[in-house]
Order: structure tokens, then C-alpha cells, then sequence
């Protein structure tokens, strides 16, 4: 009876002193650090205008084997919004949700002026027109059409991201990798 015992704590034991074996190992790549992207991806990364305005990075979730930063933002003070992003080994920005299975291509700062790209790439209504209209070495600028919707399909707006500090906007205050950048 003593023996048959021991088969309970064996696997007790194994699972608390192995557990270095069955962690989850990566390394980033190279996109991820402020000097080298177009949107700096890491945990406590802010863009800020006010207390009721802003944007910044939580946490890291496992979505589809791929780790994607959480990002939150609040707007106006009462709307929120949560969004689920990483860059890939190609230098796409990657937008995803846990439970989902389809990737969004945001942008692609990889890619040339003029170059069109759509972020679903299945013709729904949400299957947004991406054209890179301008890029220099520190800045970038897309395009985004609704073209496959019935009556917003003449719709875009613009995103304007900056290398190493992100999106671009009216932003009073920017945290990147724990510096402070302040505007007026």
C-alpha cells in the first residue's frame, strides 16, 4: 500500500522542481527595440495627452503560439479600448485577439512608398485598402481605405508612426524602453 503512495508524490514533486523544463523560452527580435521600430512594443511603453487620453502597454498574452503585447487605451475618459500587437520577423505590425484565429496586418515598415496591402486580406467589409504614402528613415505614413464596404468605401484616414517613439498624434507625454519624452 505504501509503495502504490509514493506515484502520488513523485509527480508532485517533479512538477514543482521541473518546472524550469516547461517554460515558455523565446528571445525578441530585433523590431522590438525603440532604436530599430516604427512602433516600440514593450510592457509600461506609454503615449499619453491627459489623464482621460491615452494609450500604453500592459502585459504580454500567448495568442496562436505568438506573443502579443496588450494594449490599452482610454478615450475621452469612459471609452476604452484593448488591442493585442506585435511586430513579426518581417517588420509587420500584427493585430490579434485572444480566441481569434485571423491576424490584421496594421502596417508593414518593411514596405515602399506606394506599395498597397490589405489588413484581412478576405474582401469583408473590415478588409481595409493599406497604401504607404510616405516613408523616410525615422518616419512612415499609411493610408487606409474602406473598399470593401457598401457605403463607406470612398472612407480613409491616415497613421503616421515615427521610429522609436510610435504613433504619431498630439501627445503631451511618451514613455518608450523608461524615458520620458515631454512635448508642448
Amino acid at each position: 500500500m505504501k509503495t502504490r503512495n509514493i506515484w502520488f508524490v513523485i509527480p508532485a514533486i517533479l512538477s514543482l522542481t521541473g518546472c524550469e523544463d516547461h517554460k515558455i523560452v523565446r528571445s525578441r527580435d530585433s523590431y522590438q527595440y525603440h532604436s530599430d521600430s516604427f512602433f516600440p512594443l514593450a510592457i509600461e511603453n506609454y503615449w499619453r495627452l491627459n489623464d482621460e487620453n491615452y494609450t500604453e502597454i500592459t502585459n504580454e498574452v500567448l495568442i496562436q503560439s505568438d506573443f502579443y503585447y496588450k494594449v490599452y487605451s482610454l478615450i475621452g475618459g469612459d471609452a476604452t479600448l484593448t488591442e493585442y500587437l506585435r511586430i513579426d520577423d518581417e517588420n509587420n505590425l500584427i493585430k490579434s485577439y485572444p480566441g481569434s484565429s485571423s491576424n490584421y496586418v496594421q502596417a508593414k515598415f518593411n514596405s515602399s512608398v506606394g506599395d498597397t496591402f490589405f489588413t484581412l486580406n478576405d474582401s469583408s467589409w473590415n478588409d481595409l485598402k493599406v497604401t504607404t504614402i510616405s516613408k523616410s528613415e525615422d518616419m512612415m505614413e499609411f493610408e487606409y481605405q474602406m473598399v470593401y464596404h457598401p457605403t463607406q468605401s470612398s472612407s480613409s484616414f491616415s497613421m503616421v508612426y515615427k521610429k522609436g517613439l510610435g504613433p504619431v498624434d498630439k501627445w503631451k507625454e511618451v514613455r518608450i524602453d523608461g524615458v520620458i519624452y515631454k512635448y508642448d
